[in-house]
């Protein structure tokens, strides 16, 4: 009968899901073991607040914390909780994507970046944060990331994109869409992140990919 709540909990939307969990016992031990979860700003803020149990059986996590639906102002550090509740986690897609950077730059305040002495993680192999800046707390947390993760195979940071890319043939385009010149700025600020403070940390059998915009279509502007 377990099997069936299950599955009946993987077909519904993710607020209903999260909602039947908090009131009735039989959901709350199938949503322990739904196999995928995406989260947006609006879902983060309460549902996972109400449900203390640890998703033991996740393996695909994506979360989308852009600024149509989430606070610019985000700790991004506060994810590493996930980690620990997702024991099985085996990747992690992570949507930070802004035009607008409001967090605290690594570079407007470079002092000790914090870290948290928690539990290592076996499983998690793949690693991707697409809109990556400059943002202390975002450093931090990718930091985290290279520092816990022993199972580690692939991070990828990817920096804002245009929406049309001239290197994608359905796209049809000779040039990629445009970028505001501030856009552009915050996206060198963050491969100078990535330079500083990420790559000195990548182990030997972790293998970063780093996306910037395209140099075809886009100046190298100066910071």
């Amino acid at each position: 009968m377990q099997d069936v709540w299950r599955h009946i909990h993987s077909l519904m939307p993710m607020r209903d899901a999260a909602q039947a969990a908090c009131v009735s016992h039989a959901f709350l031990q199938s949503w322990r073991c739904h196999p995928n979860l995406i989260f947006c700003g609006t879902t983060l803020d309460g549902q996972y607040a109400n449900v203390h149990s640890k998703f033991l059986h996740l393996k695909k996590l994506s979360l989308a914390l852009v600024s149509r639906m989430f606070t610019p102002a985000y700790d991004y550090f506060s994810l590493v909780s996930f980690l620990d509740a997702c024991p099985s986690l085996v990747t992690l897609f992570l949507d930070v994507s802004q035009q607008v950077m409001e967090h605290v730059s690594i570079f407007t305040d470079p002092s000790d970046l914090r870290k948290i002495q928690g539990q290592q993680h076996h499983k998690l192999r793949r690693v991707k944060i697409r809109g990556f800046m400059s943002a202390r707390s975002l450093v931090e947390l990718t930091c985290h990331f290279l520092e816990s993760i022993t199972s580690l195979e692939r991070l990828t940071l990817e920096t804002y994109q245009s929406r049309i890319k001239c290197s994608v043939p359905a796209h049809r385009s000779l040039k990629c869409s445009p970028l505001p010149i501030d856009v552009l700025r915050e996206a060198q600020r963050g491969l100078l992140a990535i330079r500083t403070y990420i790559e000195p940390k990548v182990p030997s059998m972790v293998e970063l990919h780093v996306v910037e915009p395209c140099r075809q279509c886009h100046a190298v502007v100066e910071l």
